[in-house]
């Protein structure tokens, strides 16, 4: 099993994206017509938006009218010089036959200086006629508005529970492997809807690769984290933190999971602060400082 799961199983068409059926539709009726504004999908990670972005460039290259596709990573790529250079570069360059025009396809859009942001604004503004945008972000709050009002925006929610397991279980089948249901619900329900990071862990499964979901989620860790804080410890619990090589959002869902579970006296302080931490990460501060300070705020 040397191919990546979750690129082996990407939709090719519409109708085998799941989940947000509605904006599907709406997104597959607008395309099929032959003609598309400027896209901005925004929603938690895994939930369709780079898959949906693609079945658009199949459709529109089945259908001949796309005259090129160029993808950037901006959390990668984040600078003016980007924008100037290589998205400039490509948007004014050809894709002028008629009826035919180029998709710039922008990931992770909201890692984007802000500079970048209104140098982007203005190439979307020049040659909108034969260069179509796709933005996608975590965080919409992070594109400035002069982009957002240029766009077509679609929030995407996470998979339904349903649609996610019958989802994992086809492909088990198709892999040939043996996974049991228990195990297939507790990946869906610990990773939130992130159907990518539930493939993942699934193929390492069929790989027999097997491991605990309190090891792949670090559940452990984060229950040991709060019972600190909880017993008024304030180093060891950072120790633990940074220890962490999850994304600085995610260790905050972990530690919000934690305290969820637990039948706390100050449960809602720890909600409130959390809640900062969030804020302050999406905007962002640096994890080690916030982190610091959520612990110092608790103890």
């Amino acid at each position: 099993m040397s191919q990546v799961l979750f690129e082996k199983y990407r939709p090719q068409t519409f109708d085998k994206i799941i989940g947000n059926d509605e904006i599907i539709n709406e997104i597959e009726s607008t395309v099929k017509s032959g003609s598309i504004p400027h896209y901005l999908f925004y929603g938690t990670p895994g939930v369709g938006k780079t898959a949906t972005t693609y079945v658009i460039q199949n459709v529109l290259t089945k259908m001949g009218l796309l005259d090129g596709f160029m993808e950037i990573n901006a959390s990668d790529e984040r600078g003016i010089d980007t924008v100037r250079d290589k998205i400039k570069m490509f948007a004014r360059i050809g894709g002028m036959e008629r009826g035919k025009f180029k998709i710039i396809f922008l990931d992770e859009a909201d890692s984007m200086l802000e500079d970048s942001q209104e140098a982007l604004r203005k190439i979307m503004e020049k040659y909108s006629e034969n260069c179509k945008f796709i933005i996608s972000c975590n965080r919409i709050f992070k594109i400035i508005e002069a982009i957002q009002s240029r766009c077509t925006s679609y929030h995407f929610k996470p998979i339904g529970m349903e649609a996610g397991i019958n989802m994992l279980e086809w492909i088990v089948k198709q892999e040939k492997g043996n996974v049991d249901s228990d195990y297939i619900k507790s990946i869906f329900e610990q990773s939130h809807g992130d159907m990518r990071k539930c493939i993942n862990i699934l193929q390492s499964s069929l790989a027999g690769n097997r491991r605990k979901l309190s090891e792949v989620f670090n559940t452990d860790t984060y229950d040991r984290i709060i019972n600190s804080i909880v017993n008024g410890n304030l180093r060891q619990p950072l120790v633990d933190l940074n220890k962490l090589a999850d994304d600085p959002r995610d260790i905050v869902q972990g530690l919000y999971n934690s305290v969820f579970e637990k039948d706390l006296k100050n449960s809602k302080e720890f909600y409130i602060n959390l809640g900062e931490l969030d804020r302050a990460l999406s905007m962002g501060a640096i994890p080690k400082i916030q982190f610091a300070w959520f612990i110092s705020k608790m103890v």
